[in-house]
């Protein structure tokens, strides 16, 4: 895996939940991931505890790379929320820069409670505020889109896909905003891999690897997730779509689903990384 431009990241929505920030990056290491998803909460949290400076020490003594993190306030929040949430983006975007981390993720629904062309103007507004916080630490926004059976509550659609996604970068006018492609929320969206190349070209700012076990998208939900490669999806294509647009980087092995919760978190861990490292190499080796 060492000479090949993408790679497995580790990723703790996989497993149980509630474990530390040195649990984590402990678990990852053991389970041989170079790379592993940042909390960056939890990274401040550990340098308050145990020193500036320590939990980058903890990663890179581990050699452990910080791949994507979250911490952009929500685009639908209340203005005050937002506003809060933006303040508290400018110490995070500082220390995850520091720490080699500049990809930035937030998730936006495809469902809103507003008509799509006033929620996009309020997203292109908040999404403009947060880019602005990130360029100036030298960061980077991927939007993390969902497929259309998600947020089936809300009464007005939204965008999701790689078009749809970029359509809101676009209407943000900022350089550094782009993609976050999750190989289930594609799928499900009804994208194509080809379409990250073709719409997305150098504006994937983070990849999700995952699987569905089949392929009835409109009932599937986030907690279906299976291993990559027990599923349905051409995770192949995927991979190679991603170096077409231009990505190299790590692939975080995200999965919701219950069952690996519940399961030994070293065991799942070492399971996640195999059989993703499989079909990366199987596609670009």
């Amino acid at each position: 895996m060492a000479d090949l431009p993408i790679y497995p990241s580790f990723h703790p929505a996989t497993i149980k939940q509630g474990l530390s920030f040195a649990e984590l990056a402990r678990l990852a290491k053991d389970a041989g991931f170079r790379a592993t998803a940042f909390d960056v909460e939890g990274a401040i949290a550990y340098d308050g505890e145990n020193g500036p400076g320590t939990a980058i020490a903890l990663l890179d003594g581990y050699g452990l790379e910080p791949s994507g993190w979250g911490g952009a306030p929500h685009v639908f929040a209340s203005d005050a929320d937002f506003e809060k949430g933006l303040r508290r983006l400018k110490t995070l975007a500082a220390f995850a820069t520091d720490a080699n981390a500049p990809n930035c993720m937030i998730f936006i629904p495809n469902r809103s409670g507003r008509p799509r062309e006033e929620a996009l103007e309020l997203v292109a507004q908040r999404l403009k505020a947060i880019a602005e916080v990130l360029d100036r630490h030298g960061a980077r926004l991927g939007i993390e889109w969902c497929g259309p059976q998600a947020f089936d509550t809300e009464p007005f659609e939204f965008y999701t896909g790689v078009e749809g996604t970029m359509t809101m970068a676009g209407a943000a006018g900022s350089a550094n905003v782009g993609v976050v492609a999750d190989s289930f929320h594609l799928f499900c969206s009804g994208s194509k891999p080809e379409d990250l190349p073709s719409l997305a070209h150098n504006r994937v700012y983070g990849v999700h690897i995952n699987d569905a076990p089949h392929d009835a998208i409109g009932t599937l939900q986030d907690a279906d997730r299976v291993m990559p490669g027990d599923g349905v999806i051409d995770l192949g294509g995927f991979i190679t779509a991603l170096v077409r647009a231009g990505y190299a980087g790590p692939a975080e092995v995200e999965l919701f689903n219950p069952k690996f919760r519940e399961l030994d978190p070293l065991e799942v861990s070492k399971e996640s990384r195999h059989k993703s490292e499989r079909i990366i190499e199987a596609a670009l080796a």
